[in-house]
């Protein structure tokens, strides 16, 4: 019989259970806000928040090392402390919490711990070049487009293909220069123009849409006018296909939302600070969570 069909002879431990007792939890309101758990040295360890936390913290009470990840199961062994801070609804929590993650960027926190690692696309064109970049910060006379996350580096790399193919018509991956294919990007890429006659307006105008979430004429433009070769070469085919499926999720996940952002907010640039991002993007997410949770518990909650 294989362990995990086997019946325990012994409850699973109950680190928190047996630290702070069920009299702790009952205290603890049922209400929004955020909580913070120290370890014995006294430090923030993690932070996290809640529409119910008496609900969300009892949760932890009963982890156990087949449904839980290790991250949690190491996390409610080093708890000694948690406190709690009451919030007036679920949207105030949220801006709590990620000030509490910037503030202390809390050892077992990763998401919004750090939004100085967040990336813009900086962009500069004349008559004979295009110059694309992937920086952290704002370049000089360069127009500028993000701040964005997680998915902005696969992006980068898509669209430094996809130029490829449009200035210098390359069909197959063999001819790609070496450092656009490979994990280290460049952190800069300059592409000619001076041949493309009419077309590098058209170009550089839907580049500069696309990045600011107006327009994804630029995809179109890839489709039409630089496909892969089609002799039996499926790696390349491939290639193409995946770069557009990657540039059509960032466009809807990074570009799109952010020209949402700016207008709610009457951003007049085509940029949002990095440090605002986070907190710009708590009402959506608050609404998404009511939309397809509203009555559901929290998740791994224990009714």
């Amino acid at each position: 019989m294989s362990n995990e069909r086997q019946l325990r002879l012994f409850d699973p431990p109950r680190p928190l259970l047996e630290r702070f007792g069920t009299d702790f939890f009952k205290r603890i309101p049922k209400g929004p806000g955020v909580y913070l758990m120290y370890d014995a040295l006294g430090k923030l360890i993690y932070v996290g928040q809640s529409t119910n936390l008496r609900q969300r913290l009892k949760s932890y009470v009963y982890t156990c090392p087949e449904r839980s990840s290790r991250k949690l199961i190491r996390l409610v062994h080093a708890v000694t402390e948690i406190r709690v801070q009451t919030c007036a609804d679920a949207q105030a929590a949220r801006f709590r919490e990620n000030q509490l993650l910037r503030e202390h960027r809390p050892k077992f926190n990763r998401a919004n711990t750090y939004p100085q690692a967040y990336l813009f696309f900086a962009l500069q064109n004349s008559s004979e070049l295009l110059r694309l970049a992937l920086t952290r910060e704002l370049l000089p006379e360069a127009q500028h487009y993000g701040a964005f996350k997680g998915t902005a580096r696969m992006a980068y790399g898509a669209l430094l293909r996809m130029l490829d193919r449009l200035t210098r018509g390359t069909k197959s991956w063999m001819s790609f220069p070496a450092q656009i294919c490979g994990e280290r990007l460049p952190r800069r890429m300059e592409f000619r123009l001076d041949h493309l006659g009419t077309f590098k307006g058209v170009l550089t105008a839907s580049v500069s849409k696309f990045l600011a979430g107006e327009s994804t004429q630029l995809l179109d433009l890839f489709q039409s006018k630089s496909e892969p070769r089609l002799d039996g070469h499926l790696f390349d085919e491939n290639l193409f296909a995946s770069d557009q499926d990657i540039l059509a999720d960032f466009f809807e996940r990074g570009a799109l939302r952010n020209l949402t952002l700016r207008r709610a907010h009457q951003i007049s640039e085509t940029w949002i600070a990095k440090e605002k991002l986070d907190d710009l993007l708590v009402p959506s997410m608050v609404r998404d969570r009511r939309k397809t949770a509203e009555h559901a518990p929290e998740p791994g909650a224990v009714q």
